[in-house]
């Protein structure tokens, strides 16, 4: 993915391995990008805020890493607007689970997985704020 601000607005490509790329307001790619895609499908709407943009591609990627398991295991986020980048790690993780093992027992998974997830997603916000 590629994404970026300039005069003319902010922007968001995908390039494909093949060549091929598009402009849209979102995307996802990778393994977990069919969760990620119906996630992004159903919250987007014109001119978000740029905190429901956060939150939406936050519950995308979460969407993919629980519907994929080579996927990583945490969520990163990089907001690009025409004042800077920022990076934002580790906005949320989904292995923080328990699983019964027997009637009175449980195990706590914290941080199984510590490599970032091999997918990306993103959404483009349009509006001022």
């Amino acid at each position: 993915m590629l994404g970026g601000v300039d005069k003319s607005g902010s922007h968001l490509f995908t390039v494909y391995p093949h060549g091929s790329s598009d402009a849209l307001p979102y995307a996802a790619m990778g393994s977990g990008s069919l969760a990620a895609i119906s996630t992004l499908e159903t919250g987007y709407t014109e001119n978000m805020t740029m905190e429901s943009a956060k939150m939406l591609v936050v519950r995308s990627i979460l969407a993919g890493i629980t519907n994929d398991l080579g996927s990583g295991s945490s969520v990163d986020l990089c907001v690009i607007t025409s004042t800077g980048t920022s990076y934002l790690r580790n906005q949320t993780s989904n292995m923080h689970r328990t699983f019964q093992l027997e009637s009175n027992s449980s195990v706590s998974l914290d941080s199984a997985a510590t490599h970032a997830a091999n997918f990306a997603t993103a959404t483009r916000v349009t509006s001022s704020q």
